[in-house]
């Protein structure tokens, strides 16, 4: 976890990106919505909470359209 996100961190500052976090518990909607409000171009998350975003029922609702990557770690359960 920790060598993940030092690379991500090491990235955003040195290519001025903003980093942003939904909320502090893992709700997909909170998720969902974020992406859509800020253009997220990319989303980190454990393999659960991605699978569970991409389960969502109500995915199509939102504009994911701007994100091109998605970094994922650790372990599925």
């Amino acid at each position: 976890h920790i060598g993940t996100m030092t690379a991500i961190i090491h990235v955003v500052v040195r290519k001025k990106l903003r980093l942003v976090f939904p909320s502090y518990k893992l709700d997909v909607k909170d998720i969902l919505e974020t992406v859509q409000k800020y253009k997220c171009t990319a989303i980190n998350g454990l393999p659960k909470i991605l699978l569970n975003v991409l389960n969502y029922p109500n995915i199509k609702d939102y504009d994911l359209s701007s994100v091109y990557a998605v970094i994922s770690g650790g372990q599925l359960i």
